[in-house]
């Protein structure tokens, strides 16, 4: 669905203060490009905590009664453990756990419905944010986007749920994802985990794989076969230029020559080998070993 503009939906985690959602709404709304959600997902701690209870009820009657927010559809998904065990701290591995878990699929359920994510991670509990934003990096695409909320001293201290007064002030700063997939996004595999770790572990299996295929394929198509053969003994076996040349039965001047070759299709080829190699960074053998031990 790259490139295909697609409904924007607000994905919250709330804590006590439910003007963490209705002030990233507002915000979101007063971008220099405007973000206008259809509907406001909100995930919370259980409300057996007198607290979460009193931030959902307002929250819940400011969604009812508000008319700038009668527009908006609100969800709310309590923390849950895939046994359905509900957390009203994270105070235990259990309970963050059941974090991780519940962000992961309230954050798959909007990519499978098609929706453009707006991630909020300003409220509740810190594990909350550090989930929120790893299950990002698993399911977002070009277009999610994930946010930090700001707001003026003023602002927090009146607890208003929308800036009201000269002085207040509301805005998201942008949070840097890194997709640890290119594909759309891989939601055609993970989408079938119901286990967000175990996801995670899928991901990094499947780029591992597509990193060593992609060295597989520069060592077959960009070095010649003189080149692999000095390649491999460097990476297999390892010594001096003398010992490696003694081993291939050639000059050691040619196989400093063939390892400098190598070296600048490297460097020639990062942007197809994934790298970044500054310009006075010079390459070692030991480079050559980490890179391709994989593919012998």
């Amino acid at each position: 669905m790259h490139g295909v503009e697609r409904v924007p939906v607000l994905i919250s985690t709330l804590g006590t203060e439910p003007q963490v959602v209705t002030l990233a709404l507002h915000a979101l709304e007063n971008l220099s490009s405007p973000v206008w959600v259809s509907e406001v997902w909100v995930v919370h701690t259980s409300p057996t905590d007198p607290a979460i209870r009193d931030s959902l009820k307002r929250l819940e009657q400011a969604f009812e009664e508000e008319p700038r927010l009668s527009r908006y559809q609100l969800r709310t998904f309590p923390i849950t453990s895939s046994k359905g065990r509900k957390f009203a701290d994270l105070e235990n591995p259990q309970a963050v756990k059941a974090t991780f878990q519940t962000l992961f699929s309230v954050i798959r359920e909007a990519k499978e419905r098609g929706f453009r994510v707006h991630l909020s991670v300003a409220g509740g509990r810190k594990p909350m944010a550090v989930f929120g934003i790893v299950a990002a990096q698993l399911l977002f695409d070009d277009q999610d986007r994930a946010w930090h909320l700001l707001s003026s001293k003023s602002l927090v201290e009146s607890r208003a749920l929308f800036p009201e007064r000269r002085e207040d002030w509301a805005k998201l700063v942008p949070i840097p994802i890194i997709p640890w997939s290119d594909v759309d996004p891989i939601l055609t595999l993970i989408a079938r985990e119901e286990d967000p770790f175990e996801a995670a572990d899928l991901v990094k299996a499947l780029k591992e794989r597509r990193r060593r295929y992609t060295l597989q394929l520069f060592v077959k198509g960009y070095l010649s076969p003189a080149e692999r053969r000095v390649l491999r003994v460097v990476v297999e076996r390892g010594g001096t230029i003398a010992e490696i040349a003694k081993v291939l039965g050639k000059k050691p001047r040619t196989v400093e020559h063939q390892i400098q070759s190598i070296y600048r299709k490297i460097k020639d080829n990062q942007e197809f080998l994934g790298l970044e190699i500054p310009e006075d960074t010079r390459l070692t053998r030991d480079f050559l070993v980490r890179m391709f031990g994989g593919v012998y």
